[in-house]
């Protein structure tokens, strides 16, 4: 029997995983930014290097569930709120002296 949720979909062990390098080719990105994207992305799988490692670098490997891969995009695709500022009247400019003639009135 399949692991199923509340509201009828199915548990994140079950939805389609996906490795940066295959959203970067969907995405239009690089797999360098995908990584950044969902390096703190609640939900994200994440396996770090394990065994020993004398001095090498560790690597870690992403596995993205298809849910969290469709809020990423969602977020990314949401345009940026911009503030509605109330539109002013452009300043008026009071002459104090007649141009015409260089004098103060």
């Amino acid at each position: 029997m399949k692991p199923i949720g509340a509201d009828g979909s199915p548990q994140p062990m079950e939805e389609r995983h996906y490795k940066p390098a295959e959203l970067a080719a969907m995405w239009g990105f690089s797999a360098g930014t995908v990584r950044r994207l969902i390096q703190d992305e609640l939900g994200v799988l994440r396996l770090q290097g394990v065994g020993p490692t004398a001095g090498k670098r560790q690597y870690t490997t992403y596995s993205i569930p298809a849910s969290v891969a469709a809020r990423i995009h969602e977020r990314l695709t949401h345009k940026p709120l911009q503030a509605a500022l109330p539109r002013r009247n452009p300043r008026s400019v009071v002459f104090l002296r007649n141009r015409n003639t260089g004098v103060s009135q």
